[in-house]
């Protein structure tokens, strides 16, 4: 990769990372899903003018809508509600492991055994998050359905045609408004007097930031998977962790735990064997162990 995609790849995951502490910023002025339904009338809005209507995909996005943005974004956000940016961050890398086994389900994808393993070791991660005393149920239980809720939305991704990025933000943001209006309307309670009195300068803040920073950089990321390609792309996610902390301790104080450590630290590691390519054991002994490898023409001792 060219030095200008490592850079672009670096700030687009920093951005996803500290995502998770701004977002927070937002929900904790209004309740989540009306933050959402808010956004996604602006998001849907600012990027419709600039749209290339396709009717032939208006299906698939659709479902995508309802995968990504009800389902996944709004799961998150509740998360967000109920634990720290941190904790969260942390949780929501099982979103690749999951991935992977919703794929080896519904559409019949195969596992190596160095994905198995990594999906064994990133739910050990989970395990640790546990273990945090201040845990809310709630919201672990919030990270984890929206990890379900990409994976799926994942697949459907694999069954669309390219789509043209604007069209993707408005028509995804637009179709997902109803549904989130009309949950947020019958679950969360004083979400009109909350939205009134959200006059803080953190909602305008993380408002702009949803709207505007993470729209521009799903269209850079798009940039840089079509001038490198996934398979080089898709590490640099990894670092979606490490921003995600460093937010949480930025903007909210949060404190490193041990279990916080060791969860980031297992789930990283399981993530990484999920999506890097297979490690050829043999050929890395050899290297560190010249002389145990076999010689072409070697006779076997009698």
């Amino acid at each position: 990769m060219k030095l200008s995609s490592v850079l672009m790849s670096v700030f687009i995951v920093a951005c996803w990372g500290l995502n998770a502490s701004i977002g927070k910023m937002g929900v904790m002025e209004v309740p989540p899903l009306a933050f959402l339904t808010i956004r996604f009338i602006f998001a849907g809005l600012l990027f419709l003018p600039f749209a290339k209507l396709d009717k032939s995909q208006l299906k698939m996005l659709f479902l995508i809508a309802l995968l990504l943005n009800v389902g996944h974004m709004g799961c998150i956000f509740v998360a967000l509600k109920f634990l720290t940016a941190s904790s969260a961050s942390v949780l929501q890398q099982c979103e690749v492991p999951i991935a992977a086994i919703v794929a080896c389900i519904f559409a019949g994808e195969k596992m190596n055994v160095q994905q198995i393993m990594g999906i064994i070791i990133a739910f050990l991660g989970i395990l640790c998050i546990f273990g945090i005393p201040e845990i809310n149920m709630v919201g672990l239980v919030a990270a984890l359905f929206s990890g379900l809720f990409w994976a799926f939305a994942q697949l459907a991704f694999k069954r669309a045609k390219k789509m043209d990025s604007y069209s993707f933000l408005a028509y995804t943001s637009l179709f997902s408004v109803p549904f989130l209006g009309a949950a947020s309307y019958f679950l969360e309670d004083n979400h009109y007097i909350a939205l009134l009195q959200a006059a803080d300068y953190k909602f305008y803040l993380s408002m702009s930031y949803q709207v505007l920073v993470l729209g521009v950089v799903m269209m850079l990321w798009q940039r840089v998977v079509a001038e490198n390609g996934i398979n080089k792309a898709i590490p640099f996610t990894l670092l979606h962790i490490v921003f995600g902390i460093m937010g949480g301790m930025i903007f909210f104080g949060d404190t490193l735990n041990v279990y916080i450590v060791s969860g980031a630290l297992l789930i990283v590691g399981g993530v990484a064997l999920t999506i890097l390519p297979q490690i050829d054991i043999k050929k890395i002994w050899y290297r560190l162990f010249p002389h145990h490898k076999p010689q072409k023409n070697e006779s076997l001792p009698l």
